[in-house]
């Protein structure tokens, strides 16, 4: 049934807002069922709020959802059945809700990284997410920026199950490309917030590319930006590895702020 979830559920939305009235309260019934074999009792509780957000195309119960799913307490894994109503939710919320719904939504699969169980069974529920907290790293809205960036980075420190989560191959090459100012930022903290979550094999491997000297001067600038925003993403500490890393990066700051271009 983990299996098979992440490919019903979305399917079984869109029915519940475009099919016949019959065919919605069958599909109505399905959702109650899923939402029954629930392992997680906070998440279950909530589980009519979750189907409601799913069936109702409006922003009023997708952030009433979305409040519940942050104020809940997660003493326990979230398992697959959570997830298949879950991250629908999430999902609505990043693609189609104002910039409050959309930095909870972040906020919240910020999270989902931490509370979820078998990581084989979060894998596609990751995947299906990251597309729309990639997109809100343009987000003219600098808080809205800042939650997809800090949930970018939990998803690049999932486990190795989860590889198809980590997005920062498609930042980094993001940065050699044109970009206005909220795109460049978002891709920054995006990379930033990555650094200061993974594994220090990862983040080596991510300072390596980063640091390297045979990028043109717009590549130069954008990768400054990473590191400019390193500490805040490390949550302002003063010691630790992202502080070795901003170190390691001292000598590349010093040629760029030495080039004439």
């Amino acid at each position: 049934l983990a299996m098979i979830l992440p490919q019903v559920v979305p399917a079984l939305c869109e029915a519940t807002v475009s099919a016949r009235s019959e065919i919605q309260k069958e599909v109505r019934k399905v959702l109650d069922r899923i939402g029954a074999t629930i392992g997680h009792r906070d998440i279950a509780a909530l589980a009519p709020e979750l189907i409601a957000a799913l069936s109702d195309p409006t922003e009023g119960p997708v952030a009433k959802a979305l409040d519940s799913l942050l104020s809940a307490v997660y003493t326990t894994a979230i398992d697959g059945a959570a997830c298949a109503l879950v991250c629908p939710v999430v999902e609505r919320a990043l693609t189609r809700g104002d910039a409050d719904a959309q930095k909870k939504g972040a906020n919240f699969a910020r999270g989902l990284v931490l509370h979820a169980g078998d990581s084989e069974e979060l894998a596609p529920y990751l995947a299906a997410l990251k597309a729309p907290l990639q997109a809100l790293l343009a987000h003219p809205n600098p808080a809205v920026r800042e939650s997809a960036a800090q949930a970018i980075g939990s998803f690049a420190a999932a486990p190795a199950k989860n590889d198809g989560a980590d997005a920062s191959a498609d930042l980094l090459a993001k940065l050699a490309q044109p970009q206005d100012g909220a795109e460049l930022e978002g891709s920054a903290q995006g990379i930033a917030a990555t650094l200061a979550s993974v594994a220090e094999e990862r983040r080596q491997e991510l300072l390596a590319e980063l640091l390297r000297e045979d990028v043109a001067s717009s590549g130069r600038l954008a990768r400054l930006c990473v590191l400019a925003h390193l500490p805040r993403a490390a949550g302002g500490s003063a010691g630790g590895p992202v502080a070795a890393a901003v170190v390691t990066a001292l000598p590349t700051l010093g040629r760029a702020l030495a080039d004439a271009d």
